[in-house]
């Protein structure tokens, strides 16, 4: 179970390096853009807008496997605190 938990860091890694690549790629893209009026123009949100909605998906779906990855691997090191059989108990009963 401790390998489901990894996965999960992995995962929920792998999407918080999802949502900056597309911070970064917004704000690399708008350094380059040329200013054709005067004034403060905020390119980044358009770019940012125009960017898709491939990084959101992959974002988003990396999240969520990766928080199911760590629920199973945490319910399975929660299996270890559940009350077993008495060993005991089951004894008496097989030489009876």
């Amino acid at each position: 179970m401790k390998e489901n938990t990894i996965v999960g860091c992995f995962f929920i890694a792998l999407s918080a390096f999802l949502y900056v690549s597309k911070h970064f790629t917004a704000a690399i893209i708008s350094i380059h853009m040329l200013q054709s009026e005067p004034g403060p123009i905020n390119y980044f949100q358009y770019i940012y807008k125009d960017i898709g909605h491939g990084f959101s998906f992959w974002t988003f779906s990396s999240l969520v496997v990766g928080i199911i990855f760590l629920v199973r691997g945490k319910e399975g090191n929660m299996n270890i605190f559940k009350k077993k059989a008495n060993p005991v108990g089951e004894s008496k009963k097989a030489n009876s």
